[in-house]
């Protein structure tokens, strides 16, 4: 007969059954196959992002919709007892508990601010740094809520928002729904409107984060002005006549042309609209990039074109119908996050003849798709090696309507 397993047997398979549960159920926290940051991994992320910022001690952060104060406790290690730390919620119960663990640490820097949903209620112009955790996707008014935190801020402070959604906007709810419930805000959302509001796109640190599914952004209040006035980094002005007059003409028949300006790209569709004589059909495409509501059209159509289309997924929602014999980005093609879709699309509906022209202001060689759309910029290179993967071939380089851009003109390549 076998003899039984020792007690030593059994407390070991014990302890490892108990080992093996708690890892699973940590795993299932993530939905991602591995373990949830813990608080010293997060507490060291925001360091390593003051660093990066060079704030430190004796400065002045905020820390927007702060919940129980974990990452404000941080911040007040950072800026040291000489600093001031902000933290801000809009429920009063939340910084009590936030109160109460600085108490316990005994960090006098720390002071709570209850503020509104369009105004974080933060003191004017003495911030160094404005934080927000997974808040901004909540915001019901963003534009005001961005206004106040531009007047909070000193001159070349910084904002970073981090938040979940990479890449363009997938959800569309109402605004005051927002409030309550999770609906992710697309960064480039995010992008868009930090801009408006006045503030300069500078960076993203999401290599100095603790996990890989949230975007880091980082603006800056530019230094030298008093009241925004709008995005404060666009492109200089142009010609839409010339920018216009430079592409070639269209040949005679029906015509569909399909056209994607931003900013002073928008000058250029009047200007195509008397350009070609043939009067095409000149459909706008609204870009997921750009939009922030859903149905949002640009406010200066006045029948310039014949029509909208809105990309979706980044590409067409369907066919054009035919006769495609021109598509014309203006100022618009260093936003598209991933411009695959679209350009195979073209490359299958442009007629003999056809071509895509593409305006848009020099960006560095080298720099990141992702960062040069939040730029407004992007590099030459970098838009051939997009033609030339999708099948189109490099037809001529025209004469560019300002300093800062550059004007391709690509067509189909030969099979």
């Amino acid at each position: 007969m076998r003899p039984l397993p020792s007690r030593r047997f059994w407390v070991a398979l014990f302890a490892g059954l108990l080992a093996y549960v708690a890892a699973g159920a940590e795993t299932s926290k993530t939905g991602k196959g591995g373990a949830r940051p813990d608080a010293a991994q997060r507490a060291a992320a925001l360091k390593r992002v003051c660093e990066r910022l060079g704030i430190g001690v004796g400065m002045s952060i905020a820390d927007v919709g702060c919940g129980n104060g974990g990452d404000t406790l941080t911040f007040a290690e950072v800026v040291g007892p000489t600093g001031k730390v902000f933290g801000q919620e809009i429920e009063q119960k939340l910084l009590d508990a936030m109160m109460q663990k600085a108490r316990e640490r005994k960090l006098t820097q720390v002071q709570p601010v209850l503020g509104a949903t369009e105004d974080p209620r933060l003191p004017d112009g003495v911030l160094d740094l404005i934080y927000m955790h997974q808040v901004f996707h909540h915001f019901a008014k963003p534009s005001s809520m961005l206004s106040n935190l531009w007047i909070d801020l000193k001159p070349g402070g910084w904002l970073v928002i981090v938040d979940r959604q990479k890449g363009p906007q997938r959800e569309w709810p109402d605004l005051a729904a927002r409030e309550k419930k999770h609906f992710w805000t697309g960064e480039t959302t995010v992008v868009r409107l930090a801009r408006e509001a006045g503030f300069l796109f500078a960076s993203a640190l999401d290599d100095l984060w603790m996990d890989k599914e949230p975007f880091v952004l980082v603006f800056r209040k530019p230094a030298g002005i008093k009241k925004p006035a709008g995005d404060p980094d666009l492109p200089l002005a142009i010609n839409g006549k010339a920018m216009a007059s430079a592409l070639p003409a269209l040949p005679p028949g029906p015509a569909t042309v399909l056209f994607a300006g931003l900013d002073q790209g928008r000058l250029a569709l009047p200007a195509l609209r008397q350009q070609f004589k043939s009067r095409p059909v000149i459909l706008d495409v609204v870009l997921e990039e750009w939009t922030t509501q859903n149905e949002e059209l640009p406010s200066d159509l006045r029948g310039n074109a014949s029509g909208v289309v809105r990309l979706v997924k980044g590409d067409l929602p369907e066919k054009t119908g035919g006769g495609l014999q021109a598509a014309v980005f203006a100022d618009s093609y260093s936003r598209l996050w991933d411009p695959a879709p679209l350009l195979r699309r073209l490359r299958q509906e442009l007629a003999p003849g056809g071509y895509v022209a593409v305006m848009d202001r020099h960006g560095p060689e080298g720099e990141p798709r992702r960062l040069a759309g939040h730029h407004r910029h992007i590099a030459p290179g970098l838009v051939k090696a997009d033609f030339e993967k999708a099948g189109f071939a490099l037809a001529k380089e025209l004469k560019p309507p300002a300093a800062d851009r550059f004007f391709l003109l690509f067509r189909p390549a030969a099979n």
